[in-house]
């Protein structure tokens, strides 16, 4: 398995959030934002997905993710390699 090393840097705001947006105007991607939550503020890999997820720093980001994560499931689900519950 790939490890993702990243350097983050020292001065990340106290608030998760601002870290989030700062990180993105860096240009650190939204794989080392997760990562920043997870190792700076204690974030749960699930929680620290959601966050990013949902940050309004990521926001366009996310509206291309979920398209792209219904068309696959879609099409995963007409291949029938997944059935939908």
């Amino acid at each position: 398995m790939a490890v993702l090393n990243i350097t983050l840097p020292n001065d990340l705001p106290e608030d998760s959030e601002q870290a989030i947006l700062l990180l993105k105007n860096l240009g650190y991607s939204k794989i080392a934002c997760i990562k920043a939550l997870r190792e700076r503020y204690g974030v749960s890999l699930a929680d620290a997905k959601k966050q990013v997820h949902f940050s309004p720093a990521w926001k366009e980001r996310r509206e291309d993710d979920e398209r792209f994560h219904a068309q696959l499931e879609k099409a995963v689900t007409e291949l029938g390699l997944i059935t939908k519950e």
